[in-house]
């Protein structure tokens, strides 16, 4: 029984300190363009906070705003997370795990 509460203690403390480290920041951006939206996660994003991009209404496409966020999250999310690419009528939105501030390296 002593083992048992002995336990129970260590997973109910365990709990909330493994909660404090998973507590990944949000990290909203927006922009009009690719490099706009790279230099602010450049500029204000750590690596694993959530990142939430949005690229503003422009006279791009919806399908070469498709490329550009799916461009950015080859760049930047993290691909054990979910990474999402939705849009409205406007515009074009990714959230994801970000990886590094810097962007991958594209592999010759």
């Amino acid at each position: 029984m002593k083992r048992l509460l002995t336990l129970s203690l260590i997973l109910l403390f365990s709990v909330d300190v493994f909660a404090d480290m998973f507590a990944d920041e949000y990290c909203y951006v927006s922009g009009a363009s690719d490099s706009t939206l790279k230099i602010q996660i450049k500029d204000r994003c750590d690596e694993g906070d959530v990142v939430y991009a949005m690229l503003d209404d422009s006279f791009f496409d919806h399908n070469f705003k498709t490329y550009i966020m799916n461009s950015l999250a080859v760049g930047f999310c993290d691909f054990e997370n979910e990474i999402i690419i939705n849009s409205n009528d406007m515009n074009m939105f990714l959230l994801c795990v970000l990886n590094d501030n810097e962007p991958r390296k594209v592999s010759p």
